[in-house]
């Protein structure tokens, strides 16, 4: 049976989900997690994270007394500590080199941003940082998405646990403006774009490895403390020379929801693009986020 699309609303505990390989540049709201689910909780959290659409296998439904009976059942399972999953993207943009010749240095750009975001958030611990030096990274994440989107983005799919927090920057800048080019942002804007999107986690570099490393589901007063790091980085980077004011908007808002669901503020709607630059100073004198253990 061909799977059926359904508006996020008509999910129900027993349907399986399934991918239609649709992009997710082309149905950025489209659920393509693929398992059963298994809860009413699954559903609520997938409808706040903003989905409007999935696709469903009505061959697979499954009563929920029998799902318990069998726990090996196949589950869509969530991703632990935020790990990334992407669908595949097909080339938005015609490349204008081939995908074997690009990736020698797609390799190359990979594995220098990801030494350079290492050092970057080492170098923090003892004060000053050069921000400036991100630029050439950026540059050359750019350009080679420009010569073919494939490259980068495939390399960017090889996760590993070993220093997530490296890769992960690397890889959420190389998603970023793949997409930012996609909606045809000019070049000043790609850079920004991927500027902010190598930087967004640069307050994790003030996380205790404890809590930044924990396998497992974190303690409510660890997760405070994890959700500090958007502020962290904040307040780090507005005192380094010549940071780009649209820069340190996308590390701060970098965890708001459009539905007002994300954090520090919970703002939602347009409030996210026009937080900047005067009432998001106003709020945080007005609301400081300030965990007592941090």
């Amino acid at each position: 049976m061909d799977p059926v699309k359904i508006i996020i609303t008509e999910l129900k505990p027993g349907m399986f989900i399934v991918n239609p390989g649709i992009s997710w540049l082309r149905a950025p709201l489209l659920y393509m997690q693929e398992g059963l689910i298994t809860s009413q909780e699954e559903i609520d959290t997938i409808v706040r994270q903003g989905f409007a659409e999935a696709y469903h296998d009505p061959s697979r439904f499954r009563q929920m007394d029998s799902f318990a009976k069998d726990p090996d059942a196949d589950h869509p399972g969530g991703l632990a500590n935020g790990d990334d999953d992407f669908s595949d993207w097909p080339d938005p943009r015609t490349s204008l080199v081939s995908l074997d010749e690009e990736m020698p240095q797609a390799k190359a750009i990979y594995s220098d941003s990801f030494e350079h975001v290492k050092s970057l958030m080492q170098a923090a611990q003892g004060g000053a940082i050069d921000v400036a030096a991100s630029q050439p990274y950026v540059e050359s994440i750019v350009n080679s998405l420009n010569r073919n989107v494939d490259a980068l983005i495939s390399l960017s799919k090889l996760k590993s646990s070993d220093e997530y927090t490296y890769t992960h920057s690397v890889n959420v800048t190389i998603f970023a403006v793949a997409y930012a080019h996609y909606l045809g942002l000019s070049e000043d804007n790609l850079h920004l774009v991927g500027m902010s999107s190598l930087l967004h986690d640069f307050g994790k570099a003030f996380v205790p490895q404890e809590i930044l490393n924990a396998p497992r589901r974190l303690l409510p007063n660890e997760q405070e403390i994890m959700q500090s790091h958007v502020l962290l980085g904040y307040n780090h980077l507005k005192k380094v020379e010549n940071v780009r004011p649209e820069v340190l908007q996308g590390v701060v808002q970098h965890h708001e929801r459009h539905n007002g669901t994300g954090y520090p503020y919970g703002l939602s709607g347009k409030k996210n693009r026009h937080l900047w630059p005067h009432s998001f100073r106003e709020r945080q004198l007005r609301r400081p986020f300030s965990p007592k253990s941090v």
